[in-house]
């Protein structure tokens, strides 16, 4: 089921920026779906609070996860 591919998804990206120690938030559709108002949406938005100079160290992270 594609509910549990991203969640699956989610969790991996989670506990892979976690260790960064950024706060991080999940958004938009997925966001909504998980208080219970499902919306139509194709992708996941995650909100990072990173500075912009720290920006190529959490790419860098999740490219190496993956």
């Amino acid at each position: 089921m594609a509910g549990d591919a991203v969640r699956t998804l989610l969790k991996h990206v989670w506990t892979t920026l976690e260790p960064l120690g950024y706060p991080c938030a999940l958004m938009g559709g997925a966001a909504l779906a998980a208080w219970h108002h499902p919306r139509a949406t194709r992708d996941v938005d995650l909100l990072i609070g990173v500075q912009s100079d720290n920006i190529d160290g959490v790419i860098s992270q999740l490219v190496a996860a993956g």
